[in-house]
């Protein structure tokens, strides 16, 4: 149980760190290049914010399970 905890906390960080990440890329892009992101018809922020949901969606969902996981090392 304990490794898997430690399996899911280190899940937990590489997902928030991988939606930081190209986050900031692609704000860093848009600020290079607001020409290409011109030619969509939706903004450039769009992705960030789908990206945003889904990440949120993930991090809520293994949070739970740490904390049942959490629980069940205690009680034992």
């Amino acid at each position: 149980m304990k490794r898997l905890y430690y399996i899911l906390k280190v899940l937990l960080g590489c997902l928030i760190g991988v939606f930081a990440g190209s986050s900031l890329y692609r704000c860093w892009d848009y600020a290079q290049r607001p020409d290409f992101y011109a030619v969509n018809s939706a903004p450039w922020y769009g992705q960030l914010l789908v990206n945003g949901v889904l990440t949120a969606v993930a991090a809520l969902a293994i949070l739970l399970v740490l904390f049942l996981l959490k629980r069940k090392i205690k009680a034992s």
